[in-house]
């Protein structure tokens, strides 16, 4: 599985249903529960992350600092800023025997560790300050919020690096996918 696609995203952004799907409820500064919902979103929507050609064990997300972030500054700003920290210490594991691409990648030999890359980060954050011009809408399922988090989401890049069976240093920049 992967991140999904924006549609995906937006379909899944939504009220409560029967099930117990996650709600769309509006930022306003007196709900709390907002930011721990969005937070509970995001994990959802990564939950089968993977890297693009890469395989990975595990992905990890700051979701605790997205919260305290928009908890902080109920705002656009708010939300682009908890993105960010969310994705700030976010890393994965590459199991052994996978190939890390490029010119300085190569066959691991024992598990490598993919961070993100900084440069991806400012480049997601800068698409979601679009949300500055998106306009309300009564249905969640058609925001334009949803559809920028999934955009500025797939933007992000992870270096990974490893050793090769003869202890020679491994590295590869690699998209999340």
């Amino acid at each position: 599985m992967a991140i999904g696609e924006s549609s995906d995203w937006q379909e899944a952004y939504g009220e409560q249903d029967q099930d117990g799907n996650l709600v769309n409820m509006p930022l306003v500064e007196d709900n709390l529960e907002w930011p721990g919902n969005l937070t509970a979103f995001m994990d959802m929507q990564l939950v089968d992350a993977e890297l693009d050609g890469v395989t990975v064990t595990s992905f990890t997300f700051n979701s605790l600092a997205m919260e305290s972030a928009i908890l902080s500054l109920p705002s656009t700003a708010g939300i682009i800023q908890g993105w960010t920290a969310y994705v700030t210490l976010s890393a994965c594991v590459v199991p052994t025997g996978q190939t890390i691409p490029g010119p300085g990648g190569g066959l691991l030999a024992s598990p490598g560790a993919g961070v993100v890359l900084a440069t991806s980060i400012t480049l997601g954050a800068n698409k979601l300050a679009e949300l500055v011009d998106a306009q309300p809408v009564a249905d969640a399922k058609k925001s334009e919020f949803p559809k920028l988090l999934q955009e500025a989401t797939a933007m992000l890049q992870y270096t990974v690096t490893g050793v090769d069976s003869a202890s020679k240093p491994l590295t590869g920049v690699v998209d999340i996918k």
